[in-house]
């Protein structure tokens, strides 16, 4: 999963905001291998960050 895809799940939508595409996991996992996600169902809507860093939640930017 990259930002920008989004999918149903059970009514919701999903929408991936982080992990970029160019982004590369090395091989020891760090805490902005994780996926941003916003989920979303009628009018209401929240973040899963996961342990992203500061440096990843700057670049987050949701798709409304």
């Amino acid at each position: 999963m990259q930002a920008g895809r989004s999918f149903g799940l059970d009514g919701a939508e999903v929408e991936v905001l982080a992990r970029a595409a160019e982004y590369l996991p090395l091989d020891e996992p760090k805490n902005n291998d994780s996926l941003v996600m916003r989920p979303w169902y009628g009018q209401r809507s929240f973040l899963l960050s996961g342990d992203v860093e500061p440096s990843i939640e700057r670049c987050v930017r949701p798709m409304y």
